[in-house]
């Protein structure tokens, strides 16, 4: 129940009105016009769509804090690499919560058909509101698509080679400043045809991700009872649906919608508390409402009334956990598997042949991955750490979701440490080096001649690990491109990083050799051979060691004679990079 009170008294002064009264106001026409509420919980709710009222402080946090986070979440999903990765992950994650039997990439293929032909079914969802719970759709129709891909294509056959020209003479030092302050300015105009751009990917990934919530709303509307009633039930139909089935929708269009909305992940449901801290937190909301997603799954699969809803989950769980063991059982052993980083086995799966498939977030990163870890521990140890098995789920699900992109970009800068990958952002051997000599295979050449210029323009001495960090934490996956554009019109130096790997082969150095921007799309499902676990390993025990050996009346036997041990290691290892140093700065080998 809702009454409105009075705005003004008998002599047309204001009235203010106590919010804890359940009071809200809307404008109208430059007026508050006020409203009471009877149900606190529908004022709480109403209350979440209220202006802001910030204060200075407020203000002062929404430019840092806020700025810096709408910086992460718009760099990183504005890119066509995203959409793909999204795509993988979200068809895992609605086959696993979907009760109305969602088949991967079959529905979400075609729900992207029906937004393609403006069909019954996709304006029947667009009425219910339904694309209101997708991250980034503001109602462009199909010819607006069509219009920005043209404008994508007017990009790269006339900007970009002019973005190539100009940044080739920009950074060219045997030219005068004047002619290189004109490259300036024309590299300035021509960078204004990248909107077209990023207006076509943000769009495209809004398709891929509705199409799934299309095929899903379609399931919720015909009444299919689980995998099996879709597959099998008196109702099924795998793929062909089509406008006239809409006749045989057995379940209300508000609850295919609501459906459609949950299959993934919600982004238009959040508190008050949510939003608020969501401006701050990048992909906070989408974090929260997938611990809440986890829970409720595993509350319908051990709790849940429906005895078919239950025994389809413990398939659907037990098959993750397959997936997790055959990785392993398939990896262990590979040089592409097993020197691959913690972060990317959180995030991928890593096949052979240098191919990573992107993994769910929520059910294939939980599940499969947890009885990854376990098997490849227990295959190459013969042990499973359990204590480091918890602690990488609560911190997968917790630490890197929790923190401020600003917070997160000064741990990196001031405390060395990354918390998204866990470990060190410039690794412990390289720390006694100048800033710009920090780099190796993964260091990008950006990175290293930003760092080199601040040293030797300006005296600040910044590695070139963390100009690169920079670029991660501040535009994201956009990062990755600018980076490789500057490799690509630069002169074509070849930058030296340290001894190349061999080349093995395979998917992953199949796709370095495609042309620019198409290599880093499809190198999103190659293997990273830039960064080896092993290495990483080996330096952050050493850092261990070496801060207990500070007092070795605490240390084991075990932990004296392993310090031992690594220091031997580490005094050899020193000495084969002084000599490597030394042959690179021999001016006298040319080898020739």
């Amino acid at each position: 129940m809702v009454r409105k009170l009075a705005s003004r008294d008998k002599n047309g002064n204001p009235i203010s009105h106590d919010s804890k009264q359940n009071v809200f106001y809307v404008w109208n026409n430059g007026e508050k016009e006020y409203y009471q509420v009877a149900d606190r919980e529908i004022y709480i709710a109403l209350r979440s769509f209220d202006a802001d009222q910030m204060g200075a402080l407020k203000k002062i946090a929404n430019a840092t804090f806020g700025f810096s986070s709408r910086l992460v979440r718009d760099t990183a999903t504005m890119t066509p690499d995203f959409g793909l990765r999204n795509l993988c992950r979200d068809n895992l994650e609605a086959f696993i919560s979907s009760e109305h039997g969602f088949l991967p990439f079959v529905d979400s293929f075609w729900g992207m058909y029906q937004m393609a032909n403006d069909t019954q079914w996709f304006k029947e969802y667009q009425s219910m509101n339904g694309e209101l719970g997708t991250r980034n759709r503001d109602g462009e129709n199909v010819a607006t698509v069509e219009h920005d891909i043209k404008d994508n294509v007017k990009f790269w056959k006339t900007y970009f080679p002019l973005i190539k020209k100009d940044f080739r003479e920009l950074t060219d030092t045997k030219r005068s400043k004047a002619a290189r302050a004109k490259s300036l300015l024309l590299l300035a105009t021509d960078v204004t045809g990248l909107h077209s751009i990023f207006k076509m990917n943000k769009r495209m990934n809004d398709y891929l991700e509705i199409g799934t919530r299309i095929g899903e709303y379609r399931n919720a509307r015909m009444g299919y009872k689980g995998l099996s009633g879709r597959l099998f039930g008196n109702n099924s139909n795998v793929i062909f649906t089509n406008d006239n089935d809409l006749k045989r929708a057995s379940t209300s269009q508000m609850y295919a919608a609501y459906k459609s909305k949950d299959i993934t992940l919600n982004f238009g449901q959040h508190g008050i508390l949510g939003k608020e801290l969501n401006r701050y937190i990048p992909f906070f909301n989408a974090s929260l409402q997938g611990i809440y997603k986890v829970g409720n799954t595993l509350d319908n699969m051990i709790h849940g009334k429906d005895a078919r809803t239950k025994q389809e989950l413990r398939f659907k769980f037990l098959l993750m956990a397959a997936i997790g063991m055959s990785a392993a059982l398939a990896g262990t052993g590979d040089d592409d598997y097993d020197e691959a980083p913690d972060y990317e086995h959180d995030n991928f799966w890593i096949l052979p042949n240098g191919v990573r498939i992107p993994k769910d977030q929520l059910f294939g990163r939980l599940v499969g991955g947890t009885i990854e870890k376990a098997t490849h521990q227990y295959l190459k140890d013969g042990d499973v750490k359990e204590l480091e098995l918890v602690q990488d789920v609560l911190g997968n699900f917790a630490i890197d979701k929790c923190t401020p992109a600003l917070i997160d970009l000064g741990f990196g800068i001031v405390g060395n440490y990354d918390t998204f990958k866990g470990r060190s952002v410039t690794p412990e051997y390289m720390a006694e080096k100048l800033g710009y000599l920090q780099k190796d295979l993964s260091t990008s050449k950006l990175g290293a001649d930003i760092s080199e210029a601040m040293f030797k323009v300006f005296g600040v001495d910044i590695g070139a690990k963390k100009v690169d960090f920079v670029f991660s934490k501040t535009l994201s996956n956009l990062g990755k491109y600018v980076q490789s554009l500057y490799e690509l019109t630069g002169h074509n130096e070849k930058m030296t990083r340290g001894a190349e790997p061999e080349d093995k082969g395979g998917f992953a150095e199949t796709s370095k050799e495609l042309p620019y921007p198409l290599n880093s799309i499809v190198g999103t499902f190659a293997t990273n051979r830039n960064t080896f676990q092993s290495i990483s390993d080996f330096y952050d025990r050493h850092k261990e060691l070496k801060k207990l050996s500070s007092d070795e009346s605490i240390m084991s036997k075990d932990e004296k004679k392993a310090w031992d041990a690594y220091q031997k290691a580490y005094k050899e290892d020193k000495k084969y990079r002084d000599a490597l140093k030394a042959i690179k700065l021999d001016k006298s080998l040319t080898g020739a």
